[in-house]
């Protein structure tokens, strides 16, 4: 509360400044000026004669040389503000903003298109009963870490294990592990797809069927084998 009690009798002073000077180009600036941007809070402007608040979506806290650059921003502000030039000292150095430009796309196939092949190929096969599509993942909320998928077992050796892509169950009640993978792909790179593999490994060790794919012919293949 004493934040925006704060930013409130900011705006107040900045509007008696507008009321009483006579510059319109000033009077102008003034009035496009940010009074305060705080992320995940809200950020109040200056219309006209008006203060209005305008939400947006919560994100991450601002790096120090972005707090840095908003402080001399505002500093240049007040000072246009008073007719006077920013006293030394009032503004700390700091580096220019590199912006990316636009991302590069690459040429490695993607595995969203085996994967919609498989389970296209799985919806339709008269053995299949269940085919479930695993999509692991967190969110930051307002107050709250939230987490779309949480694994606790381990394997018969005590490994840690991820779940595979695609799931589900066959009319015999066996149940089926598909882990897709983009074509080319040989062996495990990281703990991540260690523990992918681990998953595979122990539902064949568990008596169900557990493979990784990087095509639709791989599974066509593997169920040929089993008799599905």
């Amino acid at each position: 509360m004493a934040t925006w009690r704060r930013i409130k009798l900011e705006a107040i002073e900045i509007l008696l400044i507008l009321r009483s000077n006579t510059n319109q180009s000033r009077r102008r600036s003034c009035r496009r000026l940010i009074i305060a941007n705080w992320r995940g809070y809200g950020m109040w402007r200056l219309k006209g004669l008006k203060l209005t608040n305008s939400r947006f979506k919560p994100g991450f806290k601002p790096s120090l040389p972005d707090t840095i650059r908003a402080n001399n921003k505002a500093m240049d502000y007040y000072s246009l503000m008073s007719g006077k030039t920013t006293p030394d000292g009032a503004t700390r150095e700091v580096k220019e903003k590199v912006t990316r430009g636009p991302r590069k796309k690459s040429n490695k196939p993607l595995e969203s298109e085996p994967q919609r092949d498989i389970i296209k190929f799985l919806c339709h096969h008269p053995s299949v009963a269940i085919v479930e599509r695993i999509n692991s993942g967190a969110i930051q909320s307002d107050k709250y870490f939230v987490r779309f998928h949480i694994l606790y077992s381990r394997d018969h050796k005590g490994r840690k294990m991820r779940k595979s892509d695609v799931c589900g169950m066959l009319t015999d009640g066996r149940y089926y592990a598909v882990e897709v993978k983009r074509p080319g792909w040989t062996k495990p790179k990281d703990q991540r797809e260690q523990e992918q593999m681990n998953y595979v490994e122990y539902v064949r060790h568990c008596g169900g069927i557990g493979l990784i794919a990087t095509c639709v012919d791989d599974v066509i293949s593997e169920f040929k084998r089993l008799g599905v």
